[in-house]
């Protein structure tokens, strides 16, 4: 059910136009159904609750209920890069929580996760159903206060980390305007050195998927993770990514 919303942000691009749900399956789903009714470039679903939110290769994403900020934005626009949404979008969260809370340790995990003293705090999703068009999905975790047992990446929330609690709404705002300032800088000739100053694992081992091991050299300017192994570099644009100590784990 779509109700009034306490959540706005003045811009005539990105949340010029909001649809937000008590409880729905995903926003995404709902982003969909809004982009087949010709919903405009900035149109954002936000729901409170999603009964079957997403993640990264099909994960669940778990989230109380009127907890956190869960959003779909929909992107109408021919990007020379579509490769560099993801870290856009990464930059934004990234920059969004240290505003919030500028003390605490936060990273980036390639290619769009944000880290919270290595806990995933942020997850982004991106479907391009035709050319030009992209379904932003992000799941900032605000004020949850537990975590199921047995994710896959240890998790924890802004509430967590710095021990208060914190507005949704600014939240929501904080993240349109990053984003608004990031997507155009894509094309940037510094973009991928700023991408890479805020990322963790670079010089590292890393393994690859459970696959492939070897030294994370850097990001290419398609925002791919470049792999040095005995038999070369290879550049990978998916893919899940940890420390080859902890790949056994």
């Amino acid at each position: 059910m779509v109700k009034q919303s306490p959540f706005s942000f003045t811009s005539e691009g990105l949340g010029s136009v909001l649809r937000h749900y008590r409880r729905t399956d995903s926003t995404t789903a709902r982003a969909k159904e809004w982009l087949e009714e010709g919903a405009a470039h900035g149109s954002v679903v936000l729901a409170d609750f999603q009964e079957a939110g997403r993640g990264r290769f099909g994960r669940r994403w778990e989230s109380d209920s009127a907890q956190n900020l869960l959003i779909t934005i929909v992107i109408k626009k021919l990007l020379p890069r579509p490769t560099l949404l993801p870290l856009a979008a990464a930059m934004a969260v990234y920059d969004t929580v240290l505003k919030i809370e500028s003390t605490l340790d936060i990273t980036l995990k390639w290619p769009n996760d944000v880290l919270i003293g290595g806990k995933k705090t942020a997850g982004i999703l991106i479907e391009s159903p035709s050319e030009g068009i992209y379904l932003l999905g992000i799941g900032i975790n605000v004020n949850q206060e537990n975590f199921p047992d047995g994710l896959s990446t240890a998790p924890t929330s802004l509430l967590l980390e710095s021990g208060r609690r914190h507005d949704r709404a600014e939240v929501y705002s904080l993240l349109l305007a990053r984003l608004e300032d990031w997507i155009p800088q894509m094309e940037a000739a510094d973009f991928i050195a700023s991408y890479t100053e805020r990322l963790s694992g670079v010089g590292s081992e890393v393994t690859v998927s459970g696959e492939a091991t070897g030294l994370f050299v850097g990001v290419s300017e398609e925002g791919g993770l470049i792999l040095e192994t005995d038999s070369g570099r290879t550049v990978y644009f998916a893919g899940d990514v940890t420390l080859a100590a902890q790949s056994g784990d």
